[in-house]
C-alpha cells in the first residue's frame, strides 16, 4: 500500500510539472484573472476574491484561490491593477505563488469600448515530499531514497489580452505566459505553453412575468498545449430579485480524449446574490468524465466588491460579462 500511495503521488506530480492554468468555473467573477484587458473595467473601485476546492474526495485535490484589485483611472482612459494567486496541489505537496500587477487602456468608440490589456509579475513554484511514503520506509531490503529531491524556482511572466463591448455584448481575447518561462523544478528545461483564450458573453432584457428578465450567456474556450476546454452556460435574473442562478457545460464533446469517449468535464450549477456593491456567487461541478466517483465534484466561492463616488456613477458603458443587472435601475 506504501508503495502504491508514492507511485500515486509521483504520477500526480509528473503530471503537474506540465500542468495547465488553473480554472474557475465562475470566469464571469474573476475578471483581471480571465483577461488584462478588463483591468479597469468598473465604475471606480473594485475588489475580487476567488476560491476554488476541485476533486474533494481525492488526496491530491487542488485548491485556487485568487485576491485581485483594480480602479478606473477615467480621466487617463486607463485602468490599474493588482493580481495575486496562490495554488495548493497534492496536500501542499505543490504550491505556486503569484504577485503581478496590470494595465489598461481603453479607446471609445461610439456606443463601443475597446480595450488593450498588458500583464506582467513573478511565479513561484514549490514541490516538497515531506508527506510521501517511499519504499525503503517500510521495506528493509530497499535502498534509502535521498528524500531531498523537492525543489523550487522563480520566473518572470507577462500576458496581455483585449476585450471590445457595448452595454449587451462582449468579445474578448488573451494570450498567457508570452514569454514562455521555464517551470521546471529540477533544472530539466520545461517551458509553460502559452494559453490562449477567447471570450464571448451578453446581457439581455426581456419582459416577463411581470418583471424583466435579464439572461446573461456566456462562452470561455482555452487552449494550452495539446489541451483545448470549453464552457458554456446561461445565467438568469430578475431585475425584482437580487438572486441570480445559472447553469454551465465543461466539454468539448465533438472532440474525442485520448480514450476515444466523449470529452465532457463537468456541470456547473451557479447561484448568486446581487447588491449594489457586493456580489457574492457560489458554484458546484458535478464531474461527469469518467472520474465521476472518484473526485466528489468541486466547490467553488466568489465575492466582488465595488465602490464608486457619487460623480463617479456615471452614463457610462459596463462591460456585460460581469456588470449588474441591477444597475439598470440606477439609470443607466
Amino acid at each position: 500500500m506504501k508503495t502504491a500511495h508514492f507511485f500515486i503521488y509521483f504520477c500526480l506530480f509528473a503530471q503537474l510539472v506540465s500542468a495547465q492554468d488553473p480554472q474557475f468555473t465562475q470566469f464571469y467573477n474573476s475578471p483581471l484573472y480571465l483577461n488584462p484587458a478588463l483591468t479597469g473595467s468598473t465604475e471606480q473601485f473594485r475588489g475580487a476574491a476567488n476560491y476554488r476546492n476541485q476533486w474533494l474526495l481525492m488526496n491530491s485535490n487542488y485548491v485556487s484561490t485568487t485576491f485581485s484589485f483594480d480602479y478606473n483611472a477615467n480621466k487617463l482612459r486607463s485602468g490599474f491593477g493588482f493580481l495575486a494567486s496562490y495554488d495548493n496541489a497534492g496536500n501542499n505537496q505543490m504550491t505556486a505563488t503569484s504577485f503581478s500587477g496590470l494595465y489598461s487602456f481603453v479607446v471609445p468608440i461610439q456606443s463601443w469600448q475597446i480595450r488593450m490589456g498588458l500583464q506582467g509579475g513573478l511565479t513561484t513554484r514549490q514541490i516538497g515530499v515531506g508527506g510521501l511514503r517511499f519504499v525503503s520506509e517500510v521495506r528493509n531490503d530497499e535502498p534509502p531514497v535521498n528524500e531531498a529531491i523537492g525543489g523550487s524556482t522563480l520566473f518572470f511572466d507577462v500576458s496581455s489580452g483585449f476585450v471590445a463591448y457595448n452595454k449587451n455584448i462582449v468579445f474578448g481575447f488573451a494570450a498567457h505566459h508570452l514569454t514562455r518561462p521555464d517551470q521546471s523544478l529540477i533544472g530539466a528545461g520545461s517551458p509553460l505553453p502559452i494559453k490562449y483564450s477567447v471570450q464571448l458573453a451578453g446581457n439581455f432584457k426581456t419582459y416577463a412575468m411581470n418583471s424583466y428578465l435579464y439572461l446573461m450567456p456566456a462562452m470561455l474556450f482555452k487552449m494550452q498545449g495539446a489541451t483545448m476546454q470549453l464552457d458554456a452556460g446561461m445565467r438568469f435574473m430578475r431585475d425584482d430579485l437580487p438572486l441570480e442562478m445559472g447553469v454551465f457545460y465543461r466539454g468539448i464533446p465533438f472532440l474525442p480524449n485520448a480514450g476515444g469517449t466523449f470529452n465532457h468535464d463537468a456541470i456547473a450549477f451557479t447561484v448568486g446574490w446581487r447588491t449594489d456593491n457586493w456580489t457574492f456567487g457560489y458554484s458546484y461541478d458535478l464531474t461527469i468524465s469518467g472520474l465521476t466517483p472518484l473526485t466528489g465534484g468541486s466547490h467553488e466561492i466568489s465575492i466582488i466588491y465595488e465602490y464608486a463616488t457619487r460623480s463617479r456613477k456615471l452614463d457610462q458603458i459596463l462591460c456585460p460579462i460581469y456588470a449588474k443587472p441591477v444597475s439598470n435601475k440606477r439609470g443607466r
